[in-house]
């Protein structure tokens, strides 16, 4: 029999529930073998989907098959992926299709159901535009197809089948199905500040890796900040050596150009595009502390017109490591001017420029930053609040909304693309959808071209250990990484929003998904401590700690490795084999290597002696 639910249209949870399959939750030690079913345990859910009965099942014989050279990059990320679920090594194979087999197709051809908002080249310069780009589609029947309008599109289809992947030890099955899906606007994104606290690269490859299992489809990095400046820059080799960190936290440093490049490379490899943040005119003080002549009264001078030409010359550093994203974030947030306008200096710069208020020079600091992104093809992002949004720029950059007072509502009406930031993360999220955030009530008349959430001023333990959701003290012990798409459901699919119970089933199946693909080595302490803020993510701990390093339920067998001085694990790292004692404040990373090489992401752990014992 065959049941069809359309995800845009009413759920006929009661009449299908006999015929779904369970497919969000693999076999790892956080949840039982899936049985039965309720087909909405995909994070976020697909347009429209018709599952067929019965399944079919992977084994040894199946393979991978990228018909298209350009995806056998993913052929290999996919079947490690299955791995890393299953513990089956299928191959990637050149061969005419068989049953049991997975079969990767780009099909240019392929349309979306519904309108997209998006960013693309419109002659030199990028344009906000509505296009039927971007699906993908699968076929499960003996074997599975996947196709997708382009490389990134095939990438979110495979994650799609990731997530409906089920079964238990020995019996690994898809269910049997056709489908298709397509975001509802372009950027669906998270976003990661790499310039308060280090943040090794890596949890950014963790954070790549969460994305692409619930299709974020874009990763903000904000490289630069007034503790940090993290980007390697030629030309400028004084940019991050006057860095400082927040809360306490570990200095960030610059990331070797190489590492940086790789991990673009990476992201690109699952259909995640990474976006680079150059933050201007404020919060840029690590900047202006290593080169002061570019420094005004805490911001950017901006009475100096010699500085635009360095500034032109970083941007372009930037965009030559970032190729693949088409945007370009300039920063803008929280302005300070007041000490700037009220210089003799400003006020003869302005008389001079022949400019009555102060809005005018930022709004030509404006106008030589876009120029710089623009004419590099790419479109520029700015914060709102701190940036003066002028209707004359109103296709030339594209604010980011976070404020909680609706003033996107304001800049809609001037004519700007908006993208939605919910800046508060906590219960009933799954209410929330880029239109109604913030005290903001947009409709999908406007122009907004999607959503995203912040990891912002975090560790890299709170990263990837503790949930900051937009309450500082809450106590719960879920993760920044494993929250990655909780917002997805409001972002990809924003008018056909789950209920509660739906929702809390998405999230679990695919937090359960992430578990198993990212953290093989589990990391627990007795006993346990008292968790500490969570933008430091650490536990409060007193006298000696027995701290256990094992593998997660399921995984195969290597070696622990793993440190306590808050360096990254390598393959010569201590090889674990017994709890470890601690009695003096650690920071313990633990990883899994086979063969020398590292196998899912570094586990983390930071412990906290908050009373010395005496003598």
């Amino acid at each position: 029999m065959k049941a069809r639910i359309d995800l845009n249209g009413a759920l006929l949870r009661g009449v299908l529930s006999a015929f779904l399959v369970v497919t969000g939750i693999a076999w790892s030690n956080l949840c039982a073998a899936p049985t039965l079913a309720d087909g909405l345990s995909w994070l976020p859910p697909p347009k429209t989907l018709q599952l067929t009965g019965g399944t079919m099942a992977l084994g040894a014989k199946s393979g991978i098959i990228a018909t298209d050279p350009r995806l056998e990059p993913l052929a290999g990320i996919l079947a490690g992926e299955i791995e890393m679920l299953t513990g089956l090594k299928l191959a990637t194979v050149k061969r005419a299709p068989q049953a049991g087999d997975i079969i990767l197709r780009i099909n240019p051809q392929l349309r979306a159901g519904a309108e997209i908002l998006a960013v693309q080249a419109q002659g030199a310069k990028p344009a906000v535009v509505r296009t039927r780009d971007f699906a993908h589609r699968i076929g499960v029947t003996d074997m599975a197809v996947v196709e997708g309008w382009d490389y990134r599109a095939v990438c979110e289809g495979t994650a799609t089948l990731l997530q409906a992947l089920g079964g238990k030890p020995g019996a690994h099955f898809l269910p049997r199905m056709t489908l298709k899906d397509w975001p509802y606007a372009d950027y669906t994104g998270t976003s990661v500040d790499v310039a308060r606290q280090r943040i090794p690269i890596d949890a950014l490859k963790a954070v790549v890796e969460a994305c692409r299992l619930t299709k974020v489809r874009y990763c903000l990095l904000h490289l630069t900040d007034d503790e940090g400046f993290t980007f390697p820059s030629a030309a400028f080799p004084k940019l991050g050596t006057t860095n400082t960190s927040m809360h306490g936290g570990v200095v960030p440093g610059v990331y070797p150009l190489q590492e940086l490049r790789d991990l673009v490379s990476y992201a690109d490899a699952r259909g995640v595009t990474l976006v680079p943040e150059l933050a201007t005119p404020n919060h840029c003080q690590a900047m202006c502390r290593a080169m002061p002549q570019w420094a005004g009264p805490k911001i950017l001078n901006l009475i100096n017109d010699d500085i635009y030409k360095d500034l032109d010359t970083l941007v372009g550093e930037m965009c030559d490591v970032f190729k693949s994203s088409p945007y370009f974030h300039m920063g803008g947030e929280e302005p300070y001017f007041f000490e700037i306008e009220e210089l003799n200096e400003t006020k003869a710069y302005m008389q001079k420029k022949g400019m009555n208020a102060f809005t005018e020079v930022v709004l030509q600091h404006q106008d030589r930053m876009i120029a710089s992104i623009r004419k590099r093809g790419k479109m520029p992002l700015a914060w709102e609040g701190g940036t003066v949004e002028n209707a004359r720029q109103k296709d030339d950059m594209i604010i980011m909304s976070w404020l909680p007072y609706p003033l996107a509502e304001e800049t809609q009406k001037k004519g700007f693309t908006t993208i939605t930031v919910p800046w508060e993360r906590g219960p009933g999220l799954q209410k929330w959808n880029i239109f109604n955030c913030n005290g903001v009530n947009l409709t999908p008349a406007n122009k907004v071209l999607g959503g995203s959430v912040t990891m912002w001023q975090m560790s890299a333990t709170a990263l990837v250990s503790d949930f900051l959701g937009g309450k500082l003290n809450d106590a719960t012990g879920e993760g920044y990484i494993r929250s990655t798409g909780d917002h997805m459901p409001g972002a990809w699919s924003p008018l056909t929003p789950p209920g509660a119970e739906d929702y809390a089933r998405m999230c679990a199946a695919t937090r359960a998904k992430l578990e198993a693909l990212l953290f093989p080595v589990r990391i627990t302490g007795a006993p346990a401590g008292l968790r500490l803020w969570p933008l430091i993510g650490g536990q409060a701990v007193t006298g000696t700690v027995t701290v256990t390093l094992a593998l997660a339920a399921g995984v195969a067998a290597g070696e622990i490795r793993y440190t306590t001085d808050g360096s990254e694990p390598t393959a010569r790292s201590t090889v674990a084999v017994a709890p470890l004692s601690l009695d003096e404040t650690a920071t313990v990373h633990a990883a899994l290597f086979r063969n020398g090489q590292q196998v899912g992401a570094v586990s983390r752990a930071t412990y906290v002696q908050s009373v010395r014992r005496g003598p």
